[in-house]
């Protein structure tokens, strides 16, 4: 009955501890190695070619970063353009998105592998 469980809820000690289950690198005699090639691949199946499941992949390494510089910039411009209207003399303590040394990091990094992801798609012979 609903009345029977509230009552159990309310038995049990609030101070008890939980018992997680261990993760399983955490088991000895566990293989680290075996459960992380399980969980690349669920999350990267091969159900392809492996030449365009790479493709695919690096391609989409590439866009993924670019997206990443793209939305940080866009975050600290917006943050510039609000600052600037509310903080008088904002722009004269903050560096503006363009120099944020954040922001040309991320920008030089996306594009760094975009580089190297077109070499290797060009060394492979994948790319022309």
């Amino acid at each position: 009955s609903d009345i029977g469980s509230a009552n159990l809820v309310m038995d049990l000690d609030p101070m008890a501890s939980v018992a997680w289950p261990l993760f399983p690198w955490d088991v000895k005699g566990t293989n680290e190695w075996d459960c992380q090639k399980l969980l690349l691949q669920e999350l990267f199946p091969l159900n392809k070619n492996a030449s365009l499941w790479l493709e695919d992949s690096l391609l989409k390494l590439v866009a993924l970063e670019k997206d990443m510089a793209r939305r940080i910039h866009q975050s600290k411009h917006r943050d510039d353009v609000r600052g600037a209207k509310t903080i008088p003399g904002y722009d004269l303590a903050h560096v503006p998105a363009e120099r944020d040394p954040v922001i040309v990091e991320a920008q030089n990094y996306a594009e760094q592998i975009d580089s190297s992801v077109a070499e290797i798609l060009t060394v492979s012979g994948t790319r022309s």
